[in-house]
């Protein structure tokens, strides 16, 4: 009964959608559309604060990912500056049903569908409704980037269906170990290492870390604005928990001795590299960007250090990274609303213009670089921590990459802010984004304050 009453209200809710053009009700449909089908194979009901189901599951390590898609979306939708056509907002929503679906689904070829076919609708984002002609470029980048990393995921979860006789469940991986070790002469170890290389190479693409990273840029410069918030915001984040989640619960960490020397030397030498690298960026898209880079190599870091403590820091990083970056690059589609360019020559002297723009945009950049109080703040005392434990030479590497991380947030405001660049922005434009502007990024601070706050508190 209960689910014959969730399909009933689910088809009139899909007529509503196709017959009234009205953003609410797509948002609607899809919002009521992830909650039945999670409800659908499920016996638990609207009480139950955590689902767990065969085939869908919300627990604590996904229940942080989906609150971000949750809030992410909520501010897009805020944004009524953006204009968006309704086949846009419909790919968007599209899109952020397929996220929801790979944090929650428990079954390992259903997770790869959902990987694959979200950033099958970014590539729709970056396509129909980039800027410029060299989005070819970009998107080209983008398919052999997608395409070297699904091949080893795809290589692998075959591999997992084959040994585990189309057993396609998380719980029932467990099971694949013991057949392949009872009825094969494979074993464990080399088990081990190959399940190991394959997915995380294939995650590795999708953060991306230094030296996998091209495509990241090139796509960030010719997506249009809510491409870019969706990429750094969500898209980059599904490599993380892909990677948390599946190594976590079938391996517990012992799969890190195996490479553990040769990936945090690699690592620790990224982040290094990648901060020099956004130092020397003059385009404020390709500057986030890389600034991005920084932060997910980071993540990747931390939780091959194979602890609880590095796995819970690693998880606040990628929420607190998603909030600011969405913030950061709403700013960047702002300067270019108003210069028509993304250079940081054409993108100055905002002070002298609009300081309440700068003020708020400078509170975005100390929270990026981890100012005391906020999320960021608390994983990076965590990450230091941790390296400090492990050796010397990684140690090393994070505290540069704090001095580096201050430096280049500085390098942003003092371009933006207190460059001598030309005047002759539109005031008017200025004044009837003031209030969206101001309204979104006071709410976003608001968000990981409070975030923070609870942090300490609890």
């Amino acid at each position: 009964m209960e689910n014959l009453v969730f399909l009933l209200v689910h088809n009139l809710l899909l007529l509503i959608s196709f017959f009234n053009l009205n953003y609410l009700s797509v948002v609607s449909f899809y919002n009521f559309l992830f909650i039945y089908l999670l409800l659908l194979f499920n016996n638990s009901s609207f009480s139950s604060l955590v689902f767990n189901s065969l085939y869908f599951s919300l627990g604590s390590l996904n229940y942080l990912f989906v609150l971000l898609v949750v809030l992410v979306f909520f501010l897009l939708y805020v944004l009524e500056y953006l204009n968006l056509s309704y086949s846009l907002f419909y790919v968007i929503s599209l899109l952020s049903f397929f996220v929801s679906l790979f944090y929650t689904c428990n079954s390992l070829l259903y997770v790869f569908i959902c990987f694959e076919f979200s950033f099958f609708l970014l590539y729709l984002v970056v396509v129909v409704w980039g800027y410029n002609p060299e989005r070819i470029e970009a998107v080209s980048y983008f398919l052999i980037y997608s395409f070297c990393g699904s091949l080893p995921i795809f290589f692998a979860v075959s591999f997992m269906i084959v040994m585990s006789d189309s057993s396609l469940f998380v719980g029932s991986l467990f099971g694949v170990l013991e057949y392949s070790l009872c009825y094969s002469s494979l074993g464990l170890e080399w088990l081990f290492v190959f399940y190991f290389l394959v997915i995380v190479l294939g995650f590795f693409f999708k953060f991306p870390i230094w030296g996998l990273h091209s495509w990241l840029p090139k796509a960030h410069v010719e997506a249009p604005v809510l491409g870019s918030v969706l990429l750094a915001a969500l898209m980059v984040k599904l490599g993380v928990y892909g990677i948390i989640r599946y190594f976590s619960s079938l391996f517990g960490f012992s799969f890190v001795s195996f490479v553990f020397p040769f990936l945090f030397v690699y690592l620790s030498f990224s982040v290094f590299m990648s901060n020099f690298s956004t130092t020397r960026q003059f385009d404020n898209k390709s500057f986030i960007a890389y600034s991005s880079i920084v932060h997910m190599t980071m993540i990747s870091l931390t939780f091959w250090s194979g602890s609880l403590l590095s796995l819970f820091s690693a998880l606040i990083l990628s929420f607190s990274h998603g909030l600011i970056s969405l913030g950061l690059f709403v700013s960047s589609g702002y300067m270019y609303s108003l210069t028509h360019s993304r250079s940081f020559y054409l993108n100055r002297g905002y002070l002298y213009i609009y300081s309440l723009f700068i003020f708020l945009l400078s509170v975005l950049l100390v929270f990026n670089c981890s100012f005391p109080l906020s999320l960021g703040f608390f994983s990076e005392v965590i990450f230091i921590y941790l390296c400090s434990n492990v050796s010397f030479f990684s140690y090393t590497f994070m505290v540069l990459n704090v001095i580096l991380c201050g430096f280049y947030c500085v390098l942003f405001y003092l371009f933006v802010s207190l460059g001598f660049g030309s005047y002759t922005v539109s005031f008017s434009l200025i004044s009837d984004f003031s209030v969206y502007f101001s309204l979104f990024i006071v709410s976003l601070v608001c968000v990981l304050m409070m975030l923070a706050l609870s942090f300490l508190i609890f």
